[in-house]
């Protein structure tokens, strides 16, 4: 068999019947045949080792594979080899009538050894294989079949070393020899081809486990996708579902705030709990809600009340000024008439303040009857530096009289607002009698009325009223405009809330603070008729 044909065989996988066809030309007496067998024993241990190597013999994990697999590749094969070369050595040690060289006779010795020690590999081998398949039936299956390859050996072993003459030429049986080495080449190729078939069912049998495996584990997969997409389910079903009821129920009420709606989970569970929870706690909503609104109607009606109240006695503190006027005057009127020498002069002039004071109670009811009115009464452009003179003329008198100094800063050209005349006079004119009142018990310091106009923003007017009076207590500042708050035993607590509605009614604002180290602010602001 020529060498390139024996590695084609090995490259597939096929190397026990080269090895085979090897070991037989060792069996025929040509010394050709020697020298080609031994050429092809090289090739095939080279590559029986390679195909050992390939197989990664080494990463298998299973005992009774890995080592039946160590065997068949390399055991074998090496066996099988030193055997070939015993055969080929004995028969050239016996085929001369000389005495056999130190040489021969050596080598003949080394190969003894190393089948020996081949053979020894081969049952440990065996037994670390037998350990690690559990069912005994790789020892069974191989067992009996490599007992008879070791007797074999044995027998051949002993008859190849008998046949080495230790002195002069002898006679050798060279077919019995012959017969020894066929039987053991057979029950090689015997051992190798059972080995071979238990460990491809070994394999198989491995595979089909591991089949098995991944069959159970797509299966327990499967199973758990399975109760994954039932747990889904049940928890949209019984969790989410519940929850995107609840969820719209609570937005809906909360967009609408109607406290009627419900839920209406009948569930026992926690969701349901809180549902019924939820519920209970709108219903307490829309009863609470309810009883808000009945207070809110009763409060409306005791507001009502209570601004009628205010009206009336806003009425009666607004007329009672120019009707103490008017008694006052027709009381001067009297007394200069009753004179002996009457002064008429004096007397047309009383009775001239008194049809003023007249004309300004009639005035001021009718800007009661305007606040009642829906338009809120009659609005012209008013310039508020001539409606401030004018009220300081009414006022002159008093001024005068209780030794008090004014002082004007009026803004020219200010521009015009959009009012009544009548009740925005009535305003400046409350602001100012304050101020007069509050300076009237000063004593030890000027007693100075201060009455300025400007521009607060660029559409709005500003009036200040600034008094030295005793000034307005901290403690007052948020409830001086509370209707009926007072802190004169004359006054009625209903100017200054007054004039804050007539001037918000204009869309304007009334401010007061304190003034150090005395007295009291009053800033009055008004949008400009442009607006």
């Amino acid at each position: 068999m020529a060498q390139t044909d024996v590695a084609s065989t090995l490259q597939t996988a096929e190397y026990v019947q080269a090895l085979s066809s090897a070991l037989r030309l060792l069996g025929q007496n040509s010394s050709e045949d020697d020298s080609n067998a031994v050429d092809v024993l090289t090739e095939v241990r080279r590559l029986a080792l390679r195909i050992g190597d390939d197989s990664n013999l080494t990463l298998d994990t299973d005992l009774d594979t890995y080592y039946t697999q160590n065997i068949i590749v390399d055991q074998l094969p090496r066996l099988l080899g030193f055997i070939g070369e015993l055969q080929s050595a004995t028969r050239k040690a016996t085929g001369t009538a000389a005495t056999p060289s130190n040489e021969s006779k050596a080598r003949i010795f080394i190969l003894d050894g190393l089948i020996g020690s081949t053979e020894g590999q081969i049952k440990s081998d065996l037994t670390a294989a037998y350990r690690g398949n559990a069912d005994e039936s790789l020892k069974h299956a191989v067992d009996s079949t490599f007992a008879t390859l070791f007797s074999s050996i044995d027998g051949y072993l002993a008859e190849a070393k008998a046949s080495v003459p230790a002195g002069g030429p002898t006679e050798v049986d060279n077919a019995a020899l012959g017969r020894d080495y066929e039987t053991v080449v057979n029950s090689a190729n015997n051992a190798w081809a059972i080995s071979q078939s238990q460990f491809d069912r070994l394999l198989r049998l491995r595979i089909d486990k591991l089949l098995h495996g991944m069959d159970l584990s797509l299966a327990i997969t499967g199973a758990l996708v399975g109760l994954s997409v039932i747990i889904a389910v049940m928890t949209y079903r019984h969790v989410v579902s519940p929850l995107e009821r609840l969820e719209k129920v609570a937005s809906t009420v909360r967009e609408t705030k109607n406290y009627d709606l419900r839920v209406r989970d009948s569930s026992t569970d926690e969701i349901g709990r809180v549902a019924s929870a939820f519920d209970e706690m709108l219903a307490e909503l829309a009863s609470a809600r309810d009883r808000e609104r009945a207070e809110q109607s009763e409060l409306a009606r005791v507001a009502r009340l209570t601004t009628m109240g205010a009206m009336t006695a806003s009425i009666a503190h607004e007329i009672n000024q120019p009707l103490t006027a008017i008694v006052a005057n027709g009381q001067a009127a009297q007394r200069w008439l009753s004179n002996a020498a009457p002064d008429l002069t004096e007397a047309r002039g009383a009775l001239k303040e008194i049809v003023e004071d007249g004309r300004r109670a009639g005035q001021i009811i009718d800007s009661v009857r305007a606040m009642f009115k829906k338009d809120g009464g009659e609005k012209e452009r008013i310039d508020v530096n001539e409606l401030v003179t004018n009220v300081l003329v009414i006022v002159k008198s008093e001024i005068q009289k209780k030794g008090m100094l004014v002082r004007t800063d009026l803004l020219e050209n200010i521009p015009s607002v959009l009012a009544g005349r009548t009740q925005l006079q009535q305003v400046f004119m409350n602001l100012t009698m304050n101020a007069v009142e509050a300076m009237d018990q000063v004593t030890g310091r000027e007693k100075l009325l201060v009455i300025k106009s400007a521009i607060d923003e660029p559409a709005k007017v500003l009036i200040t009223i600034k008094d030295t009076g005793a000034g307005i207590d901290p403690q007052n500042l948020d409830r001086i405009f509370d209707a009926f708050f007072t802190t004169t035993s004359k006054g009625m607590g209903m100017g200054l809330a007054i004039c804050r509605s007539i001037v918000e009614g204009y869309g304007g604002c009334l401010r007061a603070s304190r003034e150090e180290p005395h007295g009291s602010v009053f800033n009055v602001v008004l949008p400009t008729a442009e607006l």
